[in-house]
């Protein structure tokens, strides 16, 4: 199980919760009614409307007219339960060991980054469990690849006891999507459902192995869809289902026991479910799989770009009209994309795809996200107060390669953003050097609230591209007083916009 730490700690290592006396309204379903004391016989009139209310209640949340009914999982756990599979792997790894997905049955306490003790002579480790979730009679298996590769040994146990040797016929890190294959024949196989009907306020159900508790059937409900920048840029489906160490490639069933996500990560600072897990929807692990199971990889277009959420700071830095924060800004165009030549720059706002120029920026992440090599992109951009289109050819993704620059010191300074840099005056070694740029070595006024910190790189004003020092004196020294102005800062080999007021009261 993948997990993300969250951004607020607790309050305490151990928080309890203390029952106290119940008080406010007595729930659904209680038998007795305490009448308020009166005189005249008050309190039997009260008691009998009070019971009138509660049946009137009752009668309109479950009768024709309304609404909803209480879910029912219990009809169908046994079908759901039957293509569950649990994964168990034997790796050659180092003492002690450390694996999110790391348990063993009879053995109380967190399991997350747990050291697991591996043996001296040969330094192998059994690693249970993972699940999984059988996709077709002939036994290919979809769980979560980083639950199970690189091993050297993994069995796959069914539903109904059999044990198989499960071959990994492809595994795509960038998704955490992968394929598996066992020996068998007439398996029992997943329904797979659909995400454009699956809505907020659902409810799903997960069954996996959780601690190596197999066919563990744990429900809730979906409680937002969203972009996670940190985990690529990929559509999640974060719900309240609760999702533990083992259960890392499980299915998400809907009411209907169709497969509409497969469970992959949770947000905690425990290591453990806190409430939050996030599953990938089923229609992209199926597109996944099928490109797994037909050539043992994936293979993604690109347009030679990055972008990222709009703010309504950034919106003002940038003029877009309206107000709003709608749209995609361009944080980086590689040197050579395909996106470079067709003229797309930096800080231009991605409005949206063909006829649209309304769209969201999960909307958009989700229109780059599934674009294939060949592909005709036509762009809806904002630049320098008008809007313009630019059609940009899709090429297969490649890993860019490592870039670096030499650093030179030089004395702090602080200036009307409250940055204080120490330069690569020089220049960059490399002139092709895309990362090059003023390196922040302590920040005060706009920029500390903004979050920049000292070893930030900017390389940007707005879509002025910063290689040193003093591209960055001239692009200062141009702001009007009170300006807002997009700095492009690079962390961690990650670019990131943000919308700093300049400080004229220094």
């Amino acid at each position: 199980m993948r997990s993300t730490r969250a951004l607020q700690q607790p309050s305490s290592k151990n928080p309890r919760v203390q029952r106290g006396p119940r008080s406010g309204p007595l729930p659904f379903g209680e038998r007795n009614v305490r009448a308020v004391r009166s005189p005249d016989g008050l309190d039997r009139w009260v008691s009998r409307q009070a019971a009138a209310l509660i049946v009137g209640c009752l009668t309109a949340w479950g009768g024709p007219a309304g609404a909803q009914s209480l879910p029912d999982f219990a009809s169908r756990v046994a079908s759901e339960q039957a293509v569950v599979v649990s994964i168990t792997t034997v790796s050659y790894r180092t003492p002690f060991a450390l694996d999110p997905d790391d348990a063993q049955l009879g053995t109380a306490g967190p399991y997350r980054g747990r050291a697991v003790p591996t043996s001296a002579a040969t330094g192998r480790v059994r690693r249970s469990l993972a699940s999984g979730f059988i996709v077709s009679p002939e036994g290919h298996i979809v769980t979560s690849a980083h639950a199970v590769g690189p091993k050297e040994e993994m069995t796959v146990r069914l539903a109904d006891g059999r044990e198989f040797v499960g071959k990994l016929l492809g595994a795509d890190e960038t998704s955490d999507v992968a394929l598996l294959k066992v020996d068998a024949a007439g398996l029992p196989s997943a329904e797979i459902g659909g995400n454009a009907a699956l809505a907020v306020g659902d409810w799903v159900a997960a069954v996996g192995a959780p601690f190596g508790l197999e066919r563990s059937l744990t429900a809730g409900i979906v409680s937002a869809k969203r972009v996670l920048p940190e985990s690529g840029n990929f559509l999640f489906i974060q719900t309240d289902v609760a999702i533990n160490p083992g259960s890392s490639g499980s299915p998400l069933f809907n009411l209907g026991g169709q497969v509409v996500g497969m469970n992959s990560m949770v947000y905690t600072t425990s290591g453990g479910y806190m409430g939050v897990s996030f599953a990938l929807p089923i229609d992209m692990v199926m597109e996944i799989a099928n490109q797994l199971r037909a050539q043992g990889q994936v293979v993604r277009g690109q347009l030679g770009l990055s972008v990222q959420e709009l703010t309504v700071g950034l919106a003002h830095a940038f003029a877009l009209p309206g107000g709003g924060a709608r749209g995609a800004l361009v944080a980086r165009v590689r040197q050579g994309s395909m996106a470079e030549r067709a003229g797309v720059r930096l800080g231009d706002i991605i409005l949206g795809f063909e006829a649209r120029s309304d769209m969201s920026y999960d909307e958009i992440q989700r229109g780059i996200g599934a674009k294939r090599a060949g592909d005709i992109a036509a762009l809806n951009v904002w630049r320098a107060g008008g809007v313009k289109r630019i059609e940009v050819q899709v090429t297969a993704r490649t890993m860019p390669p490592a870039l670096t620059a030499p650093a030179v010191a030089r004395a702090p300074r602080g200036d009307r953003l409250g940055l204080v840099f120490s330069s690569r005056a020089s220049g960059p070694r490399n002139p092709a050097d895309e990362e090059a740029g003023v390196e922040v070595i302590d920040t005060h006024g706009p920029a500390l609230r903004a979050g920049i910190g000292a070893g930030d790189r900017v390389v940007a004003l707005n879509d002025l591209a910063i290689r040193r020092i003093e591209d960055y004196d001239k692009a200062i020294a141009r702001l009007p007083r009170g300006a807002v102005v997009a700095v492009l800062i690079v962390r961690d080999g990650r670019r990131r916009y943000f919308a700093l007021a300049t400080n004229e009261e220094r």
